[in-house]
């Protein structure tokens, strides 16, 4: 993520990557412990709301469909929230003028702006997921 920021923001990608890439992330993060604080936040957070959605789906189990709608809802969500924290770090790496947690949460601020596009790809993916593993499974009965 340091790489990919620095060339954002630079225009240049830095000779010896990873070497770049450790110096930056010991300069930012010291110990790395305020970006891990931060990626278990956002995890506890999109957990939470799978188990929602889980919950949501056990107390109506007896409807058709409704267990299969619930894993589909609970792997969109999955795909929707599963770089917020990727985007506070990249953030983070790209402003370098403000603090750790300032900056992580102005990247989580921002990813979240974009949530017209953020829900269109992540409604896409989900539904080229979906078709491939009916494909996969349809294609595994077939050939048994």
């Amino acid at each position: 993520m340091a790489v990919i920021s620095e060339a954002l923001a630079t225009g240049n990608v830095p000779e010896n990557q990873k070497t770049f890439g450790k110096q930056a992330v010991l300069k930012r993060f010291g110990g790395i412990h305020a970006y891990l604080v931060l990626d278990r936040l956002v995890d506890g957070a999109a957990n939470q709301l799978c188990n929602v959605v889980a919950k949501t789906g056990e107390a109506f189990e007896k409807v058709p469909g409704v267990t299969a709608i619930s894993g589909v809802v609970q792997f969109f969500l999955r795909i929707a929230l599963g770089h917020v924290d990727e985007c506070a770090l990249a953030y983070s790496f790209y402003r370098k003028d403000s603090g750790t947690f300032k900056s992580a949460t102005n990247g989580i601020v921002l990813y979240f702006q974009n949530w017209k596009t953020l829900l269109k790809t992540a409604g896409a993916l989900t539904f080229v997921c979906c078709g491939l593993y009916a494909l996969l499974g349809f294609a595994s009965i077939v050939i048994l």
